[in-house]
Parts: structure tokens; C-alpha cells; sequence
């Protein structure tokens, strides 16, 4: 009213409450303001606003529409993003942010802000994101997330498999030789790790084909495994 913006009729524009939940829990509060305040006494409950709005719950969005329909528009992309559950699903996000802002400059920075104050530091606490300028460079670092964590489990799987396969070698070795003992632990051990590595790969929701290129397991192998998830 003090700016002056009213209508062609002098009346205040139109008003669409609108209540944007990105809670885990699903929303079940009530819809009308007027059912959440306390009911007065003495005539005065006349008085108690009275405003229906209308309820984004991006987690329900999320569950009820299929990953394809991440790609369907931008506010799609948004909610998919905050629901995302591995770095490489949201790599994939953040390249279709970036396509869509490409003719926004402005709107382009606003998501990289959010990006880098919001979402980032919550899901990869630690990762210097100041030096990251461009919606392309937050792609290219989830990326970069993606092989680290792979290199990681890599280096983790070998270690315990060295271990396991050394002390099934040496028992199999007090019967049958310690060499060939020791051979078939290694190998054993080197087994358990691809296997390890794929479960954890596929609990971040990578991808069949990266899965078979970095671990060298069968396709049957990797089958077994996400019956057996």
C-alpha cells in the first residue's frame, strides 16, 4: 500500500499463499491458518485470519515421479537435486541446471550461490567450493567425488583383502604348502574386494556399466549382487 501498488480497481492484488517443505517427514499440518490458531472466547473468534494455502512437498514430489521426470523442468531439477542420492546423480543435475541457465546469466548465479551455500556443504562437508565459479566447475567436481571415492574403496577393498587373503593363505598353507596356500588366499582376497567395491558402488547409485569397468567383475556377479541388495 505504500508503494502504491494496487489495482485498477484500488484494491490490493491477489495473494497465492504458497508453503515450500522440504522436511523428511511428509507434510500433514492443517491447510487453512485459521485451523492452527487457538479459538478465542467472548465473539472474538470472528476475528481469527482465515488463508488456505497450497503445500510443495518436495520429498513426496520426489517419490511419486520417476527419475526421468528430473530433466522435465527446472523446479523438477531443484527438488530431484535436494533428494539426490550420489554425487554422480547430481553431477547429472547440475549439467541440466546449467543448460537450462545458459541464456540467464543472473539466474546462473543465483544457483551456483545456492549450490555452493547451501546444498554442497551439507552433502561434502570438508570440500573447498570458494574457487568454484561456474555451475560447470560443480560438475566437474562431483565428478571428480566420484573417482576419488572409487579410488578410496579401491585402496580399502586391497588392503583387507591382502590381510584376509594372507591369513587364509597361511592356514590352507600348514596342509597343503604354504605356497600354493598363500596363491589362492591372495586370489580369494582380491575376489572379496570387487565384490565389496561394486556393493558400495551400487549404494551410490552408479552406474551398471561403471561398475563393471572399474571393479572387472562379471555382469552375472553384479546381477547377484543387486538381487541381493
Amino acid at each position: 500500500m505504500r508503494q502504491k501498488q494496487l489495482t485498477t480497481t484500488g484494491q490490493l492484488p491477489p495473494v497465492f499463499p504458497i508453503v515450500l517443505y522440504n522436511g523428511e517427514k511428509r507434510w500433514n499440518a492443517n491447510l487453512n491458518i485459521r485451523d492452527m490458531i487457538q479459538e478465542l472466547g467472548g465473539g472474538l473468534s470472528r476475528y481469527i485470519p482465515s488463508m488456505q494455502y497450497l503445500v510443495l512437498d518436495e520429498g513426496q514430489w520426489v517419490a511419486g515421479s520417476p527419475g526421468t521426470q528430473s530433466q522435465a523442468n527446472l523446479v523438477s531439477a531443484l527438488f530431484h537435486m535436494e533428494y539426490s542420492q550420489s554425487p554422480a546423480a547430481l553431477a547429472e543435475l547440475v549439467g541440466y541446471l546449467n543448460d537450462w541457465s545458459a541464456e540467464h546469466p543472473r539466474l546462473k548465479k543465483v544457483f551456483l550461490g545456492w549450490l555452493k551455500r547451501v546444498l554442497l556443504p551439507n552433502r561434502f562437508p570438508g570440500v573447498k567450493l570458494d574457487e568454484i565459479n561456474d555451475l560447470h566447475e560443480v560438475k566437474d567436481m562431483l565428478a571428480e567425488r566420484v573417482k576419488n571415492w572409487t579410488e578410496e574403496w579401491k585402496m580399502q577393498g586391497l588392503q583387507q583383502g591382502l590381510e584376509q587373503g594372507l591369513e587364509i593363505g597361511l592356514e590352507q598353507g600348514l596342509e597343503q604348502g604354504l605356497e600354493q596356500g598363500l596363491e589362492q588366499g591372495l586370489e580369494q582376497g582380491r575376489e572379496r574386494t570387487r565384490t565389496q567395491i561394486a556393493q558400495k558402488m551400487l549404494s551410490q547409485g552408479l552406474s551398471d556399466e561403471l561398475i563393471l569397468e572399474l571393479t572387472e567383475i562379471s555382469a552375472e556377479a553384479l546381477e547377484n549382487l543387486k538381487q541381493h541388495q
